[in-house]
């Protein structure tokens, strides 16, 4: 999944797989997927600020889960 760097006190990168799952990178390097609308990850891309828009539209609001590394 191609992820973008974004300008953010919290997230780091966001990318988009397949046309519904949102991808979530933190700075502490923990990441979730999300199951979202068709359109939002475009929203969310073009948002001034990503953490808002996160805790606004997707976190706490989405289904998602926790993607774990493989050591």
């Amino acid at each position: 999944m191609k992820m973008i760097k974004v300008e953010s006190s919290n997230i780091e990168s966001i990318g988009v797989e397949e046309v519904e799952n949102i991808k979530v990178r933190f700075k502490g390097g923990a990441e979730y997927v999300y199951t979202a609308p068709k359109g939002l990850f475009a929203q969310f891309n073009a948002a001034e600020s990503k953490g808002k828009f996160l805790a606004q539209y997707i976190k706490g609001k989405l289904p998602f889960k926790k993607v774990e590394k493989v050591k």
